[in-house]
């Protein structure tokens, strides 16, 4: 199921971002991961339980990391963003609803969702062909609620191949 909805999702969210790109032209890009990166996710998936992770009132009620938030408007101002996220397209206006609500509801930005965390690289190589500068903001991990972070490994070997300007999990822990 997840490989047939990719051939339509990606597809589509590929040309929301040179329709972006177009529209909202700038020397660089701000790409923030939500989870565990501008919102404090992982509290909210440990009190309600794994089985209960991908429900709308999850969702709705993350509480955002409003100085992370703070630090990356005031730090990239001028930059568009495209908020890069792995969660189910079906979350997608509830995703956009919860970003206009935490702070960015005066910014010119993307919402695009991955079904595996893999197809940001897609979207990632996509972008660095488009703008001079790429800023990814994204921890990269997971399992937080069990109590021991784990990270995509794999995926964090790709993006430092990649021209761009990568804030892991250490850097964005650090923003206070």
């Amino acid at each position: 199921m997840k490989k047939f909805l990719n051939i339509i999702i990606i597809p589509y969210f590929i040309q929301k971002v040179k329709k972006f790109y177009k529209q909202y032209p700038s020397p660089g890009i701000l790409v923030l991961d939500i989870d565990n990166t501008i919102a404090d996710t992982w509290p909210a998936i440990r009190d309600r339980g794994a089985e209960k992770w991908h429900h709308f009132s999850l969702f709705k009620k993350l509480r955002p990391f409003q100085e992370r938030i703070t630090f990356f408007i005031s730090r990239y101002p001028a930059s568009p963003i495209i908020f890069l996220s792995t969660r189910n397209i079906v979350y997608y206006k509830t995703t956009k609803r919860w970003l206009l609500q935490s702070g960015f509801n005066n910014r010119n930005f993307l919402l695009i969702l991955t079904l595996k965390v893999e197809d940001k690289l897609k979207y990632l190589e996509i972008l660095q062909n488009q703008y001079k500068k790429v800023i990814y903001c994204d921890d990269l991990s997971y399992n937080h609620e069990h109590g021991e972070v784990k990270y995509y490994q794999h995926v964090i070997d790709k993006v430092a191949d990649m021209k761009l300007e990568y804030w892991g999990f250490t850097e964005i822990n650090a923003i206070k």
